[in-house]
Parts: structure tokens; sequence; C-alpha cells
């Protein structure tokens, strides 16, 4: 089991340093070897010898835990990437995983925020709040209007956001940079952010646009956390996380006739497959729309 783990820890080193996966992946990739690894412990299987008819014991044990058909998959996707890695450097003779297969899932559809609710939350006068509201309120909103990643949010740094040139620049996964463009109106809003952020009494430790109340980046919780307060007020949804107006943001421009092509581009998707599913969210306004208008619907 020794030389199983320390293959474990190269494959982490392998995703983190030269595949460059975010933090968030690489916390799930670990949480499903780690289980793969205690299911292995248990009954005193080596996870370099193990046949499929073995793995496939930990596999078939999942969805009898309770465990959705989206989260098994995962774990698949992670032992596939896992053995792939170990079979190329001649840790394993074969890949156990090899004739593996998915199991079938229902489309999910984002969970998207109504547009004229949003802009109810954003018609908060900035001059009437203090630094902390300011900073909760530009941060939901900032979300919204570029459609970032939570991530990507907590690693936008003063000098990615240009208020001149009305652009900023995320850095997304794997490193990639893309510009997004800022409206006039919501640059003046993030300018005075910028300026009450000058006259906090807190000495600065990092150069990060969205700080906390104590002058530090933001960490995860605190961009969900605050997401789900903010949009309380505005939705009775369950699900209030950044992701949820990264949805809103696509599924809107999606609405308003924006290319499918340049949504991808404002997304930071690698491909068109990514962005495609949010036209399913555009087809049922549309069905709505056509129902109560049209006479012979």
């Amino acid at each position: 089991m020794e030389e199983a783990l320390a293959w474990r820890d190269r494959y982490f080193e392998y995703l983190q340093y030269e595949k460059r996966y975010s933090a968030h992946t690489l916390t799930a990739y670990k949480n499903d070897l780690e289980q793969f690894f205690d299911f292995c412990d248990v009954r005193r299987y080596d996870p370099l010898q193990c046949d499929y008819r073995r793995v496939r014991q930990w596999l078939v044990s999942l969805p009898e835990s309770g465990m959705t058909a989206r989260t098994v998959n995962r774990k698949i996707t992670t032992l596939r990437g896992f053995y792939r890695f170990l079979l190329r450097r001649g840790a394993v003779r074969a890949n156990p995983m090899e004739k593996s297969s998915l199991m079938k899932t229902g489309r999910r559809l984002p969970t998207v925020v109504a547009a004229d609710r949003l802009r109810e939350l954003f018609l908060r006068d900035a001059g009437t709040l203090d630094f902390a509201e300011l900073r909760d309120l530009l941060l939901v909103e900032t979300l919204y209007f570029t459609g970032m990643r939570c991530a990507e949010l907590i690693g936008l740094d003063e000098t990615d956001v240009d208020l001149k040139q009305l652009t900023v620049r995320v850095t997304g996964k794997r490193d990639k940079q893309r510009l997004i463009p800022l409206s006039p109106s919501f640059a003046r809003r993030l300018g005075d952010y910028l300026q009450q952020k000058r006259q906090q009494s807190f000495a600065f430790e990092c150069d990060a646009f969205f700080v906390l109340d104590s002058g530090k980046r933001l960490y995860a919780e605190k961009v969900y956390r605050v997401c789900r307060d903010l949009l309380y007020n505005v939705t009775m949804q369950d699900k209030r996380s950044p992701h949820v107006l990264r949805h809103s943001f696509a599924t809107h421009m999606l609405e308003n006739h924006a290319a499918l092509d340049a949504i991808k581009t404002l997304l930071g998707h690698a491909g068109l497959a990514a962005t495609q599913v949010y036209t399913h969210n555009s087809l049922q306004t549309i069905k709505s729309v056509y129902k109560q208008a049209h006479p012979r619907a």
C-alpha cells in the first residue's frame, strides 16, 4: 500500500503542477481517491494490483449508499485518470478502468435568477452603504455582470481591473486569461468601491481586488455565504450560489440574442458543448412566451 500511496501523491502533483487543475477540482479528486484507497485498505487490496472486478465492487456500492449518478461518474473519471497515469509510467501493467462506462444521468438544466429580480437587487444606492455592504453587493454584481467563476473572482487583483479601458482580465482554469468588457455605469460602481477601500484602516496584505474586512483576500466560503444572503432577498429558490449567477449571466445574454460563440468566450469555456446547455433554458423561456402570446397555443 505504501507504494500505491506514493504514486497517488505523485498523481496529485501531476494534476496540480502539470495539468494546473483548480484547487476545487484537486480537492474533489483527492477525496475520490482517498475513498477508493480506504475501500482497498479495508479489503486488503493493493490499488496497484486491482483488476476491474475489484474496482467495480467499490463502484457498485456507491449508488447503494445513496450517491447520485453524477457523483459516481466523477469518481469513475477520477479512477480513469489515475490508472492512465499509472499505466503511462509503468506502475501497472493494465488499466482496470479501460472497459468502464459512466452511469446514465438525466439532463440537469442550470438554475438561474430572473433578470428583473437581480435588477431589483442592484438598484441599491451605493452611497448609503458602508464598506462591507458595498463590497458584498459589488461581489455579487461582479459575478453576474462578468459571468466569472468563484475561484476567478477570488483571484482577481486590482491590476486586473482597468476602469479606463472598461475591461477586466480574468485568469481561468489552467491559467488561461480572457478579457471581459465592463459597462461605464458598472465601472463607476467599482470605482466607488475602490475609493472606499482606500479609506479603510486595515493594512493591505495582498493585491486582491475584493478583500475581507481585515484586508486579506476572499475565500470561497465567504463568497458563497454572501451570495446566499443577498440572493435570499430576491429569490425563493434553494440554490443561491456564485455559479447560479454565472448561469444567469449566460442565460440572460442568450435570451437577448448574444451569439453562442461570444458567450463561450466570455465564460472561458474550452468548447461549445459546455455552453450549449444554456440554449435549453432559453428554449424554456421561448415556450413559455409562446404559450402566453399565441392565440392557438
